[in-house]
């Protein structure tokens, strides 16, 4: 497909694969036209080649693919298996593990056997290129973290690391980052691609750079001596006209540009990738948390920030899925129920048997047809076992996106009352300044994207989930989180830091879109 010309643009457009914001560590790209927009979901060369950078969930940011190159490196002096291997970076010990344990069932290699080799080509199979190694689970249920290291070992990847396994926890022992080792050119990377997508469970593109640092590969690139720095990503958008106007240089750097002092390129970057005051970033953390606290009404430590918002859902369907296997040891931790048509990662979430072992019932429409399917299939299975539905949560969008449904939640309430299971709500397009979902006792849990409205600049990713002090549940889900939630489940500092910057005028810019919203709602009648 051929790139839109420059007579098809909008007059307002910014270029393609411009970053939006222009930042190192803008979270959104400029697709123009519909055209680079079909092109991009078509992996098109001519608009994907073009793309500075994209959604982090979707585009690997190019400092995550240079860790993930540095990771590597590190791996082929430690391991005992040769050939050619890959790998994706996480923010944390367990995210690590979790992505390693669904790599592990969903390529086949469930507790040490390939019982579903899948198909690379039509030459190989994982299967053909693993054999018949064994691979152990850390953890039989991703719901259950487990502990792998005690506090005076030395070696950093004592119960981690196994250098003869095909697929392999390697701890980088910087910023807390992990990785996954599995053998290139496999369905791995593909799987690893959608437990990154899906679960949220992100690197940023901040810790990455930081570690980059600390690992000393910020250097500027050297072609003649074959080194590859840093590339930093505004870099090509700098103009470089006039560089010797003084007046120029004063425009710049009131524009925000400076010089990176490792590569000596220009860059922007509104907030740093690591911050070297740990009380001010501290109080980041906390800040949003009372932030949020504050407009909802509730204490803060209900509010449990996550790296991602798809991490935020991740978070709650876990917790919900602890509840039931703290009730019920035997069971799978209970079926899922995605109630309307939400965002499509929530449902291909839910939909994966890795995660959600006992599966999921998706009802679509989320209309009074679809809840009366609903009542009668709770009441179904319930006469079938006892009393109990076998259901641990239901996650549904108030409203929906991209419909704008909005879902009888007092029913729902009524019937998560009636079978005891987890009500949560993605309140992320009306947001909880609008949305009273928490104090009306609604929702056992709020999850939410902070990297939308809340942050309102596009230049960090956060999520958080708001469990609810006014229902049993949500009162459950707020001991388990404080137990098994560590360190904002992998949320950087420098990325706190900007949301809580950026969330400052947060009321002030939610009151002035929703008059917007009202203003073309009216126009479109």
């Amino acid at each position: 497909m051929p790139p839109p010309s420059s007579s098809s643009l909008p007059s307002t457009s910014l270029p393609l694969g411009h970053p939006l914001p222009l930042d190192e560590h803008a979270c959104s790209v400029s697709l123009p036209t519909w055209c680079s927009v079909v092109g991009y979901e078509e992996g098109c060369p001519s608009i994907t080649d073009k793309l500075a950078c994209g959604y982090p969930r979707f585009v690997y940011h190019p400092y995550v693919i240079q860790l993930m190159e540095a990771v590597l490196e590190t791996d082929k002096q430690k391991s005992q298996i040769e050939g050619e291997f890959d790998c994706i970076v996480l923010p944390s010990r367990n995210s690590a593990i979790r992505c390693h344990d669904f790599l592990v069932k969903a390529c086949g290699y469930h507790d040490g056997k390939a019982v579903s080799p899948r198909l690379v080509n039509s030459f190989a199979t994982v299967h053909q290129m693993i054999g018949e190694s064994r691979v152990k689970l850390f953890s039989m249920d991703n719901a259950l973290d487990v502990t792998t290291r005690g506090e005076n070992d030395e070696d950093a990847d004592v119960g981690v690391y196994n250098p003869k396994s095909p697929i392999r926890v390697l701890d980088i022992d910087i910023m807390g980052v992990h990785a996954v080792v599995f053998p290139a050119q496999t369905v791995f990377a593909i799987e690893a691609k959608s437990y990154w997508q899906h679960t949220g469970e992100v690197l940023s593109s901040r810790r990455a750079e930081a570690t980059l640092a600390k690992l000393g590969l910020c250097s500027k690139c050297d072609l003649d001596e074959r080194k590859q720095g840093l590339k930093r990503v505004t870099s090509s958008f700098y103009n470089h006209d006039n560089d010797n106007d003084d007046d120029n240089d004063k425009q710049r750097n009131a524009e925000g540009w400076s010089t990176c002092p490792h590569t000596q390129q220009p860059h922007l970057a509104l907030f740093p990738s690591e911050v070297k005051n740990m009380a001010t970033t501290v109080d980041c953390f906390r800040g949003i948390q009372e932030r949020i606290g504050s407009i909802v009404g509730i204490p803060s430590s209900c509010v449990f920030l996550t790296p991602s918002g798809m991490a935020s859902i991740y978070t709650a369907l876990r917790s919900a899925r602890r509840k039931r296997l703290s009730h019920k040891p035997s069971s799978h931790g209970g079926t899922a129920i995605v109630y309307g048509f939400p965002y499509l990662d929530t449902l291909k979430m839910c939909s994966r048997s890795e995660l959600v072992p006992d599966g999921v019932e998706f009802f679509g429409h989320g209309n009074d047809a679809d809840l009366q399917s609903l009542e009668r299939l709770l009441k179904k299975r319930a006469l079938e076992n006892d009393g109990d539905a076998g259901v641990s949560v239901l996650i549904t969008e108030f409203p929906s996106n991209p419909l704008l449904h909005c879902p009888n939640l007092h029913k729902l309430r009524a019937l998560a009352d009636e079978y005891g299971f987890a009500l949560v709500v993605d309140d992320t397009i009306g947001n909880f300044a609008n949305l009273d979902l928490v104090n009306s006792g609604l929702a056992d849990a709020v999850c939410t994207s902070l990297t939308k409205l809340f942050n309102g600049r596009g230049d960090a990713m956060a999520g958080s989930v708001i469990v609810n002090p006014h229902t049993d549940i949500g009162r459950w889900m707020e001991q388990d989180l404080k137990l098994h939630h560590v360190d904002h489940e992998g949320l950087w500092e420098g990325d706190a830091v900007a949301v809580y910057s950026n969330s400052e005028d947060f009321l002030e810019r939610s009151h002035k879109i929703n008059q917007t919203t009202e203003a073309l709602a009216d126009w479109l009648k």
